[in-house]
C-alpha cells in the first residue's frame, strides 16, 4: 500500500520534499496507518496548491516551473482594488474588502481596456496582481527575500503585469516578484485638473498596489523594508514618478529605471484639458461645465472612451500618446501637483539607490515602423516641415518651423533621405523620446 502511495506521490510532484526510505515496507500496521495518511495529506495539499493567509483571507494559488524547471508558488489574479465600474470611474481606486471564502488565484486576471488594432481588448475590471515566490514561507520560518515590484510599460496606452513571469528571473534568485495591471489610456489618465477629474488614476492604482504589497508581502516571504521599483519604457517613467511623489515615499527601498523618464515628452500631458475636451465633444458630451462632462462619461461604455484614445492619432500613431499623466491640481489626493522639474530641482525626490539606463538605439522599434513602411518614408520626406513636429513631439517658435525641421534634418540626416541613413533617423528617435530626457533627469 504504501508503495503505491508513493509511486503516486512521485508521478504527481516528483521534486518535492517527501522522501521515505525502504524501511518503510517494513513498518508495523499502525506506523504504515500513519504514514500513509500523512503521505496522502502531502499528495492533496501539493494538488490543491501553496496557500497564504492575509488579513483580507486566505489564498489558494499554483505551483509553477521557472524555464529550468524549479518549482515555485504563484499567486495570480489577486485583488488589490475594488473594480473601478460605475460611481468608481475616474476615482482614486478603493481598496479591495475581505473575501469570506479562501479565494483561488490560479488563472491570470483581466487586463486592462486598451486599443488592439481595429477592436479594444480587456475589461474595465483589471485592478488585480500576480505574486510569485520561490516558496512560501513555513510556521516560525523568519528569513524574508528582497521583492522586485515591476511596472509594465506600454506609452500609458497599452500593456499588463502577466507579460513579464518568474520564468527567468526565479529560475535562479531567490526574490518574490510582483506584476500587476494598472488603468491605462481614457479610463487611467483623463484630466479636467480639477476635483472632478483630477487625473493620474493609473499612477494611482500602482500606488495602491504598491500599499498592498508593503502590508501583504510577509506572507509570501518578502520583506516589506526591501523592495525595488523595477520598470521599463512607461514603467521606467513611472518608477520615476514614485521617486517624485510624495505620496509614494518610504514605500520602497531601491529604484531601476530602464529607458524611460517624466522628463520624456511621452511622459507628462502638457494640454490635459484640451485632450478631454476632445474626447468630451466627440462622445456628445458637453464641455465647460466640469460637472455636466464627467455625468456623461460616466455614461459611457468604457470600450467605447477606450477607442477614443484614436482621435488622436496623425501619422503612424505617433501622436496618439496625449492621454497621460499630469500635474494635478494640489489636493489631499493628488499624486503630483507640481512639474517633475520642479521636484527634481527642489531636491523633494525621494533619495534611494536609482539605476536608470538607456541604449544607443533605444527607439529603433519607433523608427523601424517608419523606415520599414515606404509609404510612410515618402510621406514623411515629402512633407517634413509638417510631419516631424508630430513625430518627435516638438513646437518650433512661430516663423521657425522650417528653419528648424531642416536644422534636425542636417544634424541626423546629414541632408539625405531616411532610407539612405535609417540609422540617422533611429538616433533622432532615440535622442528626442528617451535619451536627451534620461540625461536631464540624472
Amino acid at each position: 500500500r504504501i508503495r503505491g502511495v508513493l509511486e503516486i506521490s512521485r508521478y504527481l510532484f516528483p521534486r518535492s520534499l517527501i522522501s521515505i526510505s525502504a524501511y518503510a515496507v517494513k513498518m508495523r500496521p499502525s506506523s504504515e496507518c500513519l504514514l500513509l495518511s500523512l503521505t496522502l495529506s502531502a499528495v492533496v495539499g501539493h494538488l490543491q496548491g501553496p496557500e497564504v493567509t492575509l488579513p483580507l483571507g486566505k489564498l489558494r494559488g499554483i505551483f509553477q516551473e521557472t524555464i529550468n524547471g524549479r518549482e515555485i508558488s504563484s499567486f495570480l489574479g489577486v485583488p488589490y482594488a475594488q473594480p473601478p465600474i460605475g460611481e468608481l470611474r475616474f476615482k482614486e481606486p478603493v481598496p479591495v474588502k475581505p473575501w469570506p471564502e479562501t479565494f483561488n488565484a490560479n488563472t491570470h486576471p483581466n487586463i486592462c481596456l486598451q486599443p488592439s488594432n481595429t477592436r479594444n481588448v480587456g475589461s474595465e475590471d483589471c485592478l488585480y496582481l500576480n505574486v510569485y515566490t520561490p516558496k512560501v514561507p513555513e510556521q516560525g520560518d523568519d528569513s524574508k527575500l528582497d521583492v522586485i515590484f515591476n511596472i509594465h510599460g506600454g506609452a500609458f496606452q497599452f500593456g499588463y503585469g502577466h507579460l513579464h513571469g518568474p520564468e527567468y528571473l526565479l529560475d535562479e534568485k531567490d526574490v518574490v516578484l510582483i506584476t500587476f495591471n494598472y488603468r491605462l489610456g481614457v479610463l487611467g489618465f483623463l484630466s479636467l485638473q480639477d476635483d472632478l477629474l483630477p487625473g493620474n488614476y493609473g499612477l494611482k492604482d500602482q500606488l495602491l498596489a504598491l500599499k498592498w504589497v508593503n502590508e501583504n508581502i510577509a506572507a509570501f516571504g518578502g520583506d516589506p523594508n526591501k523592495i525595488t521599483l523595477i520598470g521599463c519604457s512607461a514603467g521606467s517613467a513611472s518608477v520615476e514618478f514614485h521617486l517624485l511623489s510624495q505620496k509614494s515615499k518610504g514605500l520602497f527601498q531601491k529604484a531601476i529605471a530602464l529607458s524611460g523618464s517624466v522628463l520624456n515628452p511621452w511622459a507628462i500631458d502638457e494640454h490635459p484639458k484640451s485632450h478631454a475636451a476632445q474626447v468630451a465633444r466627440s462622445l456628445g458630451c458637453p464641455v465647460g461645465n466640469s460637472r455636466a462632462t464627467v455625468e456623461c462619461l460616466l455614461q459611457q461604455p468604457a470600450e467605447l472612451l477606450t477607442s477614443k484614445a484614436r482621435i488622436f492619432v496623425k501619422f503612424l500613431g505617433h501622436n496618439d500618446m496625449v492621454v497621460m499623466p499630469v500635474v494635478e491640481k494640489p489636493s489631499a489626493t493628488a499624486f503630483l501637483d507640481k512639474s517633475p522639474t520642479e521636484i527634481i530641482k527642489s531636491g523633494q525626490a525621494s533619495d534611494i539607490p536609482l539605476l536608470m539606463t538607456h541604449t544607443d538605439d533605444d527607439a529603433l522599434f519607433l523608427a523601424a515602423e517608419i523606415f520599414t513602411n515606404s509609404s510612410a518614408v515618402s510621406d514623411l520626406e515629402n512633407d517634413w516641415e509638417r510631419l516631424l513636429p508630430l513625430v518627435m513631439k516638438y513646437r518650433a517658435k512661430d516663423g521657425f518651423e522650417g528653419e528648424v525641421a531642416q536644422s534636425v534634418k542636417d544634424f541626423y540626416l546629414g541632408g539625405r533621405g531616411i532610407s539612405e541613413t535609417p540609422e540617422g533617423l533611429t538616433r533622432l528617435m532615440t535622442d528626442r523620446y528617451l535619451a536627451v530626457g534620461i540625461q536631464e533627469s540624472v
